[in-house]
């Protein structure tokens, strides 16, 4: 609808946008997995990442703690686990774990897409939760 001169644009209200107890600073979690991959078999990266978008951060961090610790997968694997796990973290209030492990895959795999993302991540999880370091919010 376009805005002749005599009117006034109306103010956007951003918890019209947001469903009830949405979190600006978290990403939304995507649409649910289709039906027919249910039955594909699965590994703990995938079960993780499963987990976490249909909201079980608990199990999702488990999962993908399981695929960091292990010598079965490679880097790509274990950063897209460290970054998800952090995720999780976020989602289950465990704020200064989510930052320390963003904080962690910033580190360990410097120069990948998903570095400097976490490296985003905890940048806004300090501002967003005024955490000072060392200092649980």
């Amino acid at each position: 609808m376009a805005v002749t001169e005599d009117q006034e644009p109306e103010a956007v209200n951003i918890d019209d946008i947001l469903a009830e107890g949405d979190d600006p600073f978290l990403p939304p979690p995507p649409p649910p997995r289709p039906v027919f991959i249910a039955s594909l078999p699965t590994t703990p990266l995938a079960e993780g990442k499963l987990a976490y978008h249909e909201g079980d951060y608990a199990t999702a961090a488990e999962q993908l703690q399981a695929v960091i610790d292990s010598d079965d997968y490679d880097d790509e694997s274990r950063v897209t686990a460290a970054y998800w796990r952090a995720e999780a973290l976020a989602r289950q209030d465990e704020t200064s774990g989510a930052i320390a492990h963003f904080d962690a895959v910033a580190e360990a795999y410097a120069g990948h897409r998903l570095a400097s993302a976490a490296m985003r991540r905890a940048d806004s999880l300090r501002i967003h939760f005024d955490i000072l370091s060392g200092v649980d919010g």
